[in-house]
């Protein structure tokens, strides 16, 4: 609403109370005496308060790059931006982080807006995920009627494995295999491996 101004009878001094950013205006005092009257002017100018939106947390595979910004309100506004408490970027509402010298994990993004009004603090936080890898299951000769176990090492975010026999899907979603070798025939079989994660899809074969 429109502020309160307190002003007495014969007063020389101007009151506003919950001066608002519509109140920014020209105001004007007239001084009456017994041979004329002057008048005078002064401009009032309010300022925002400063205020920021929450960056968004962001989750990106390793070697990408993380988008963070925010909207931010108020006057004469500057930024200042951190990863993991070490400044980060130049003074701009937005920030591209490069992700590949990032150690997988979380990581914490800070961003200090300062304006005339105020200085506002906000954090998002950015999740680094590995490249999904898998190590190339040993080959194996075992004798016809026995099994022949195979596996694998894998690292990476949200794993899934895909095992075949000579092109057939076998085993569940599982690192490892035993496959039974009475119903194969003498000779050589291709056994292979498709391991999917967030961040990639590595194929092997033993």
């Amino acid at each position: 609403g429109r502020v309160t101004i307190t002003s007495g009878g014969n007063t020389s001094t101007l009151s506003i109370s919950n001066a608002q950013l519509t109140d920014s205006d020209t105001y004007t005092v007239e001084a009456t005496g017994t041979c004329n009257t002057n008048s005078e002017s002064a401009t009032l100018t309010v300022n925002p308060t400063t205020t920021t939106t929450d960056p968004a947390d962001q989750t990106v595979c390793q070697g990408t790059n993380a988008n963070f910004s925010t909207t931010a309100t108020g006057s004469n506004l500057h930024y200042a931006w951190t990863v993991d408490g070490s400044p980060f970027g130049g003074d701009t509402s937005s920030i591209s982080v490069a992700t590949g010298a990032l150690s997988p994990g979380a990581h914490t993004v800070g961003l200090t807006v300062t304006g005339d009004c105020g200085t506002v603090n906000q954090s998002a936080t950015l999740t680094v995920q590995p490249s999904t890898t898998a190590s190339d299951p040993a080959d194996q000769t075992v004798c016809q009627g026995t099994s022949a176990s195979f596996s694998t090492t894998a690292t990476g975010a949200n794993l899934h494995y895909a095992w075949t026999v000579d092109g057939s899907a076998f085993g569940g979603d599982t690192s490892t295999i035993n496959v039974p070798t009475g119903s194969l025939s003498v000779g050589s079989h291709t056994v292979g491996l498709t391991v999917t994660g967030s961040c990639g899809t590595v194929t092997q074969s033993a």
